[in-house]
């Protein structure tokens, strides 16, 4: 799937006891991706300014949203470097659309310092100029780091339905020091499952949705993560 298209994303809580036998049926429609049958790492670091300015956009349902965020794709053993990128997430009226700029792996840590490297396509650096301007205020800052270990499935890159599902979702805020220790969102036996669909969702998924009992729900890692730090919220999802 074109991650820079415009989508419908719904997303899901897989409740403890369903998780196996769904993925089981979910496979029997859809492949999972080539070459991550196993998974793999995300690691996103968000940014936000002083005044929680992003927070509360969505707090307050803003009905554009925008939000940047470094994101690196991995595998657990550490053996592949990281594919790592920086990226806008736009959100209109329930549509979702990433922009994104592919790093050099010694290029994420200025980035965390608000130096954005240069590109010679314009399209590139059309979005790197959009992202000097969302964080340019001297305070925004990366205000969370989030691990999860995501599985895929979709029919390849024209693909028009994709369907993740991300586990062991922890996350880490910074200290002076650098991160402190991980914090658990998420039950061992819970999961998070997205949609994303140009287009109608396929038949056979409503279906399946149906069987077993899930109800579309607003589920956002960056907001629960924040919840729990400036609101000391429940963080186990019920």
């Amino acid at each position: 799937m074109n991650a820079n298209q415009a989508r419908n994303e719904y997303k899901f809580l897989l409740r403890s006891g369903i998780m196996e036998s769904f993925c089981q049926e979910l496979a029997e429609h859809l492949p999972s991706d080539q070459g991550a049958e196993n998974g793999y790492q995300i690691e996103s670091e968000y940014f936000d300014d002083e005044r929680r300015s992003k927070y509360w956009e969505k707090k307050l349902g803003a009905p554009s949203r925008r939000r940047v965020r470094t994101r690196a794709y991995g595998d657990e053993s550490g053996e592949r470097q990281p594919t790592v990128f920086i990226e806008v997430k736009h959100k209109v009226d329930g549509d979702s659309v990433k922009r994104r700029v592919l790093l050099d792996q010694d290029e994420l840590g200025e980035i965390v310092e608000r130096q954005l490297p240069v590109r010679e396509g314009a399209a590139d650096q059309k979005v790197l100029n959009e992202i000097r301007n969302l964080i340019a205020e001297p305070s925004c800052r990366p205000v969370v780091r989030i691990r999860y270990h995501r599985y895929a499935f979709d029919e390849g890159p024209e693909s028009l339905f994709r369907v993740t599902l991300d586990r062991d979702l922890t996350c880490r805020y910074p200290t002076p020091d650098g991160y402190g220790e991980p914090v658990q969102l998420l039950e061992p036996n819970q999961g998070i499952l997205e949609v994303k669909s140009i287009g109608p969702v396929p038949y056979w998924f409503r279906l399946l949705i149906a069987k077993y009992h899930l109800i579309p729900q607003s589920f956002s890692k960056f907001m629960i993560a924040l919840d729990h730090k400036y609101e000391k919220s429940t963080l186990v999802v019920s």
